[in-house]
C-alpha cells in the first residue's frame, strides 16, 4: 500500500486540463482552486506547462470575467501549443513507419530516391503542419470539443500525408524529377472514403510490422524523437501507443494520449510514483513502471468495487 505520509503532487498538466475544460465555468474553477489551497496540495512544475504560485493567486483574486479572459488568452494558448507539438509528432512518426515499411519491398532501390525526397519534405513541412494543427485544435477547444477535434485532425492529417506519399511512390520518373510533393496545409484537403480505407489498411497491416526487433527503424525513430525533445519515458510511451494503434486499426488514438505523454515525464525521476485511473495508462505502467502500477492496484480495486 502507499505510505500516505509521502508528499503528493498534482501534475501541472492536470491543472491546465482542468482549467481549459471548465474555462466557461468560473465558479467551478474557483471551487477547484479553493480545494487545492485548503488541502495544501502541491503542483509539480518541473516538466511541461508549469503553473506557479503567482498565477494561482492571480486567478484567485480575479473576477469571473478576468478569470475567463486569463484562461482564454494565457492558459489555453500554452496548452494548445504543446498538445499540437505532440499530436504532430504522432503523425510524423507514423508516416516514417509507413515509409520504413517500403524498405523491404523488391523495388526498394528504385524507390529509394522517392523515399528520401518524402522524408526530407516531411521534415521541411513539419512546422507548417504543426501550425495548422494548432489552429484547428484551438478551434476545437473554443467550440467545446477538443477531444473530437484532436482525433479528426490526427486522422485527416495522417490520411492526407499517407495518400500523397503512396501516390508519389508510384509516380513516374518525370514526377520524381519535379519533386512534386508538398505536405503543407494538408489538414484542409478533402479526404475520401477510399483514402480512409487505405490508411486503415496501413494501421492494420503495416504498423503491426513495427516490432521491437526492428532495430534499424526503431533507433531512427528514437533519434528523431530525442531531437524533438522527448524524454526516454515519453519515447517508450509513444512507441507503446503506436503499437496499440496498429492492433486496433487506428481506433486507439485519443487526445488523452497526448496529455498522458506529458504527465508520464514525471517518471524520469526514479523516485516518483504516478497515480492514475486511466485504464490505458495503467496498462502502460504495468509494463514500464511496476512501482507505480503496484501502488495503483489496491486503490483501483477498491474504486472499482465501490
Amino acid at each position: 500500500m502507499i505510505d500516505y505520509k509521502d508528499q503528493f503532487y498534482i501534475s501541472s498538466v492536470t491543472v491546465y486540463e482542468f482549467l481549459t475544460h471548465f474555462m466557461k465555468a468560473p465558479e467551478t474553477i474557483r471551487k477547484y482552486l479553493d480545494f487545492v489551497e485548503e488541502k495544501n496540495l502541491r503542483i509539480i512544475n518541473k516538466y511541461y506547462l508549469p503553473f506557479y504560485e503567482d498565477e494561482f493567486q492571480k486567478m484567485k483574486s480575479s473576477n469571473d470575467a478576468d478569470l475567463q479572459e486569463y484562461i482564454l488568452t494565457d492558459v489555453l494558448p500554452k496548452k494548445v501549443e504543446i498538445e499540437s507539438k505532440f499530436l504532430g509528432l504522432y503523425v510524423y512518426e507514423l508516416c516514417l513507419i509507413f515509409l520504413s515499411n517500403h524498405y523491404d519491398e523488391p523495388d526498394y532501390h528504385h524507390d529509394a530516391a522517392r523515399i528520401f525526397a518524402i522524408t526530407m519534405t516531411l521534415k521541411k513541412n513539419f512546422s507548417s503542419i504543426q501550425r495548422t494543427i494548432c489552429e484547428q485544435l484551438k478551434n476545437g477547444y473554443l467550440i467545446g470539443d477538443p477531444k473530437g477535434a484532436a482525433k479528426e485532425i490526427f486522422y485527416q492529417q495522417l490520411c492526407s500525408i499517407i495518400v500523397q506519399t503512396d501516390k508519389f511512390l508510384k509516380s513516374s520518373d518525370e514526377d520524381l524529377s519535379k519533386g512534386n510533393i508538398n505536405f503543407a496545409n494538408t489538414v484542409n484537403k478533402k479526404i475520401t472514403d477510399e483514402d480512409r480505407k487505405k490508411v486503415y489498411e496501413f494501421f492494420s497491416q503495416e504498423v503491426k510490422k513495427h516490432k521491437k526487433d526492428n532495430d534499424c527503424v526503431r533507433n531512427y525513430l528514437r533519434s528523431e524523437s530525442q531531437k524533438r525533445g522527448l524524454s526516454q519515458v515519453q519515447i517508450e510511451f509513444m512507441d507503446w501507443i503506436i503499437q496499440q494503434i496498429g492492433e486496433n486499426k487506428g481506433l486507439a488514438f485519443a487526445k488523452n494520449n497526448i496529455d498522458d505523454m506529458l504527465i508520464a515525464n514525471v517518471l524520469n525521476d526514479p523516485e516518483n510514483i504516478l497515480i492514475t485511473w486511466d485504464d490505458k495508462f495503467i496498462s502502460f505502467l504495468k509494463t514500464y513502471n511496476l512501482p507505480s502500477y503496484n501502488a495503483i492496484t489496491p486503490i483501483y480495486d477498491v474504486k472499482k468495487s465501490s
